[in-house]
C-alpha cells in the first residue's frame, strides 16, 4: 500500500469507523500520522542508499612498487643545526636474491651490489627531511616496515623530545619498535652490513637478543622508552650501537 493510498483511506474511512468520541478531527489526525510515517521510512531508505557513496574504499592505498620500504631509520645533528635524516632502504630484487642465498637466483635482474641503499636528507624537522627525499627518491619513503630507530649522540644530548613526538604521532611508526642511540653518528650504524642476515634491523636484533642474556645489552622499544621518559617515578634507558669495523 502507498502513502498517498493511506491519505485518502484515513480520510474517507474516517466517517465509516467513526466511534463514540471520535470525529472528523480524530479521523484526519490518524490518516495524517500514518502518512506522516510513511514519510520518514521513505526518508530513512533514501539515506541508507546513499550511505554506500560516503565510504572511504581504497582512496587512501599505496601501491608497494610505489614505497621505498625503509627498514632503519637514523637521526643525527647537521653542523647548521638542522635535522640529518637517513634511512636504508630496501632494493627488492637485492633482497630477494640475498634471502635465496647470497644473490643466486632470487629475482635480482642482474643487479649487483648491497641490497640496501641508504638515503639521506635535511631539514628543520623530520618530517620535512623525509618530504625532501621525495624530491630526489623515485618511491615514497614508508616506515611501517622499519625495524630499528637509531639516534646519533649529538641529538640524544640535545633531547630526544621532539624526535620521540615525531615517531609516536607517525601513523606508519610502530610503537614495538627497537630504539637506540649511537655512540657518534647514528649514520655509522645504518652503512654497516652483515653478510650473514640481508636486514640491517633483523643483524642487530638477533646481536641483542644473545647479549641480553649476559647482560650486556639492553633492548627498550619506542612505545616503553616514551612512557618511561613521561614517568615522574623513572628514568629511561635504552641501548647504545656502536660498530667497529677491522
Amino acid at each position: 500500500m502507498r502513502c498517498g493510498e493511506v491519505l485518502r483511506k484515513g480520510a474517507a474511512g474516517g466517517g465509516a469507523k467513526r466511534g463514540r468520541g471520535d470525529g472528523p478531527g480524530r479521523a484526519a489526525a490518524r490518516g495524517g500520522d500514518k502518512g506522516w510515517r510513511c514519510g520518514w521510512f521513505a526518508l530513512l531508505l533514501g539515506v541508507l542508499a546513499l550511505l554506500p557513496l560516503l565510504l572511504g574504499g581504497c582512496w587512501s592505498r599505496k601501491e608497494i612498487d610505489h614505497l621505498a620500504l625503509a627498514m632503519v631509520v637514523g637521526v643525527d645533528k647537521a653542523p647548521d643545526g638542522r635535522y640529518l635524516v637517513e634511512l636504508k632502504v630496501v632494493k627488492p630484487g637485492l633482497v630477494a636474491g640475498a634471502s635465496a642465498g647470497g644473490g643466486q637466483g632470487g629475482g635480482g635482474g642482474g643487479q649487483t651490489g648491497q641490497p640496501f641503499w641508504v638515503v639521506t636528507s635535511e631539514g628543520k624537522s623530520i618530517l620535512e627531511a623525509l618530504h625532501r627525499m621525495r624530491s630526489f627518491t623515485p618511491r615514497l619513503p614508508f616506515l611501517a616496515h622499519n625495524q630499528m630507530i637509531v639516534i646519533g649522540e649529538e641529538v640524544a644530548r640535545e633531547g630526544v623530545g621532539p624526535v620521540l613526538d615525531f615517531f609516536l604521532r607517525n601513523r606508519e611508526t610502530r610503537r614495538t619498535t627497537p630504539f637506540f642511540v649511537a655512540r657518534g653518528l647514528a649514520y655509522q650504524s645504518l652503512a654497516y652490513a652483515s653478510p650473514l642476515e640481508p636486514s640491517p634491523g633483523m643483524n642487530l636484533a638477533g646481536i641483542v637478543e644473545w647479549e641480553q642474556g649476559n647482560i650486556q645489552a639492553w633492548l627498550e622499544e619506542l612505545g616503553d622508552f616514551a612512557a618511561a621518559l613521561h614517568n615522574p617515578w623513572s628514568e629511561p634507558v635504552t641501548g647504545v650501537v656502536h660498530f667497529e669495523t677491522h
